[in-house]
């Protein structure tokens, strides 16, 4: 894969429709959600993404509903629109949670994802990337060959050819990563916030959702991985 220019940590990249250039092996060909706003451009993507021949993140496989479990909702919340495109990751200890969906473009955009998890402790990365596909033309001859007779002498004839091939190159507007460890116990209910504010600006926020008197919810801070002190 080809890097050309890195300017503010961002990066031009030729024929890398996921930006694996500047990743762990274990996020390479990342889950990519293209926006409405891609137009034809997301057939260039689809195109360049096989040419990689990428091997996809592996996939989070919860635990079903009769298993010990905690429920996890994602929150992703975007106070800045920084391109036509969005890209989102959300790994669990390196496994991609899939169908994270995309936020509506108007005014602060909100995507949600409840998830089942395992108890015990677990890394969690979020990484959300703004991105555009650049396309470029440039027209290019090359020859087929057929073999024939030249009156009674067999040969080989050239013939020359010439097609026009689109070149993609993705360029990352804005991009901005997160990670933390979650301790989850089984029947509790977390929520994971992701706040996106610019390049290089995001936060990571963990709460847990208790019951008070009345039946009423609020959300507490998550313990660390070393607190034991709201394990049943």
């Amino acid at each position: 894969m080809a890097t050309r220019g890195k300017e503010d940590g961002l990066t031009r990249r030729s024929l890398d429709p996921v930006g694996a250039a500047n990743l762990p092996s274990h996020l390479v060909c990342r889950q990519c959600a293209t926006s409405a706003l891609a137009g034809p451009l997301a057939f260039f993507t689809l195109v360049a993404w096989i040419l990689l021949g990428c091997v996809p993140v592996p996939e989070y496989r919860p635990p079903t509903h009769n298993e010990l479990h905690a429920l996890v909702k994602v929150r992703l919340v975007y106070r800045a629109w920084s391109g036509p495109e969005l890209e989102q990751l959300v790994t669990i200890d390196g496994h991609d949670i899939r169908e994270i969906p995309l936020p509506v473009q108007q005014g602060v955009g909100v995507a949600t994802r409840s998830v089942l998890v395992r108890p015990g402790s677990a890394a969690w990365t979020i990484q959300t990337t703004f991105f555009h596909n650049d396309v470029t033309s440039h027209a290019e001859t090359y020859e087929t060959t057929e073999s024939g007779f030249c009156g009674s002498t067999a040969c080989v004839q050239s013939t020359p050819h010439a097609r026009l091939v689109n070149h993609v190159e993705r360029e990352d507007d804005a991009t901005c990563t997160q990670g933390m460890k979650l301790l989850a116990v089984a029947g509790e209910t977390y929520i994971l916030e992701y706040e996106f504010f610019a390049n290089q600006q995001c936060s990571l926020r963990c709460y847990r959702q208790v019951y008070q008197r009345g039946g009423s919810l609020t959300n507490v801070p998550c313990a660390s991985p070393t607190d034991n002190s709201h394990k049943r």
